[in-house]
């Protein structure tokens, strides 16, 4: 696995197994994207994790996403 190219989606990234899974992956390096409905916390587990600049992080409270990402379109949200 090439750790500088693999970006990996954590949902409900603000507590548990998700806040633990955000952790790890940055002590690799992967680049992440964290996503919760609790924007306060969330920005706490962001700052806690070992490349912050390697994360982006979404606040999903009130909002219900229809998307297929397996289609390169459907990103379009989360690019630079």
């Amino acid at each position: 696995m090439n750790k500088k190219t693999k970006v990996v989606w954590i949902t409900g990234a603000s507590s548990g197994i998700g806040a633990e899974l955000a952790r790890q992956y940055s002590i690799l390096g992967v680049k992440l994207i964290l996503s919760s409905r609790r924007a306060d916390i969330l920005a706490n587990i962001k700052s806690e994790c070992s490349n912050p600049e390697n994360i982006k992080s979404f606040d999903l409270g009130g909002y219900i996403f229809n998307q297929d990402m397996s289609k390169d379109k459907e990103w379009v949200f989360i690019r630079d």
